[in-house]
């Protein structure tokens, strides 16, 4: 039972993280094609432009010094706007990939862009295929831990289901002659899972000064 329940709670690991990977990504794309383009659709009938790259975002919270004759009306936007990972979308203007319009992108978990938008883990408003399978698994997977509360707190949820387990197996062999002769069989099994259970618990506490923040 108990290493049919260690078999359960891998796989069920296993399908969270990319769960995660896609929930981020949908997140990405709301912000992108919802109120970031709203607002910046909004600067552009009240100015008859989008905000130079100079201006960015700033310029729709606070109106640009150059900007004269009452057409600015905002604020557009309450703050300036940061991706799940915590990092400031990229906007570009005039754009170099949509015509007439104007280029935003993420970096990604890694906060980083090397080719403006196009890395494998970017994502950006001209290439709906984006990204492109640059989150590589343990490092997404850290990323994930140490910046998404949500994830850490899931984490902290699994762990606290796996140390229950395992105190209640360890408590039975307490009392009980086969659990014992179980454990002392599968030593290292035994230890396979005390690491298990120890691992979540020290992602939660790595991720502890994301939610203090």
């Amino acid at each position: 039972m108990k290493f049919l329940f260690l078999s359960f709670v891998l796989m069920i690991s296993e399908m969270a993280i990319p769960a995660a990977e896609r929930s981020i990504e949908v997140a990405v794309r709301a912000d992108m094609l919802g109120g970031i383009k709203t607002a910046l659709d909004r600067f552009k009938i009240d100015c008859g432009r989008y905000p130079t790259t100079s201006e960015g975002f700033a310029g729709m919270v606070n109106c640009p010094t150059n900007f004269s004759g009452g057409k600015w009306s905002g604020p557009y936007l309450d703050n300036v706007p940061t991706d799940p990972w915590g990092n400031v979308y990229v906007y570009r203007c005039p754009s170099i990939h949509n015509t007439n319009g104007y280029d935003l992108y993420s970096c990604g978990f890694d906060g980083i862009s090397k080719s403006g938008g196009e890395d494998l883990d970017d994502i950006n408003n001209w290439d709906p295929s984006s990204p492109h399978g640059g989150n590589d698994g343990c490092l997404n997977y850290f990323q994930l831990v140490t910046r998404s509360p949500e994830f850490i707190l899931s984490i902290l949820a699994l762990w606290i289901i796996i140390t229950v387990v395992g105190v209640l197996w360890n408590i039975a062999a307490i009392f009980s002659q086969s659990v014992r002769d179980s454990i002392a069989r599968h030593p290292i099994a035994h230890i396979i899972w005390l690491l298990v259970s120890l691992a979540p618990f020290i992602l939660y506490l790595l991720g502890i000064p994301r939610i203090a923040g």
